[in-house]
């Protein structure tokens, strides 16, 4: 398992896909706090290209500080997240900086103010477990987490409180 220490001058997407290619199981733990300074559509973006990651917080902080849309976005790829406080998505500020993502057709799949602190899309099969998401505000659905995937997401023995959303699901939003 590669560690990776997160703090203000750290790049968490550079830094996860780096420890990543380094380690034959794709095992990443992380430590420490990283809190986002500038608009970013989002904080860590987890890909086809990183499927297979389990990602093991320990108690690690990754913070959109209310100037990332979404902290974690998985899109087409297989995933395990565990023991990660996930905290700061927002899409009600004017900075935020958004995506529209598509499906077939050219046919909008998810708003961009969607999701705030996971958001999950495409075929992406992933497990969320003892996670503490907290403190993500949606301009639409799911201030904690949304679902647009096709695959399974499983949430177990995880925290969602003071999530909030301007239409539903402030913890977390099914639209699949």
């Amino acid at each position: 398992m590669q560690t990776v220490d997160l703090d203000h001058t750290t790049d968490p997407q550079a830094a996860v896909e780096a420890a990543y290619a380094a380690d034959p199981a794709h095992e990443v733990a992380l430590s420490g706090t990283y809190r986002a300074r500038r608009p970013v559509d989002a904080v860590l973006r987890l890909g086809p290209a990183l499927s297979g990651l389990r990602l093991v917080g320990r108690g690690a902080v990754l913070d959109g500080g209310r100037v990332a849309s979404h902290v974690v976005a998985v899109e087409d790829a297989d995933v395990r997240i565990e023991d990660l406080v996930i905290t700061g998505g927002d899409t009600t500020s004017p900075r935020r900086v958004g995506r529209e993502y598509r499906g077939p057709a050219g046919r909008s799949v998810y708003s961009s103010a969607d999701g705030c602190g996971l958001l999950i899309l495409g075929d992406a099969n992933v497990q969320v477990v003892g996670c503490d998401v907290r403190d993500n505000h949606s301009g639409m659905c799911g201030g904690g987490l949304t679902n647009q995937s096709t695959g399974l997401v499983e949430v177990t023995a995880s925290r969602f409180a003071g999530n909030t959303a301007f239409s539903s699901g402030a913890a977390m939003d099914n639209l699949t």
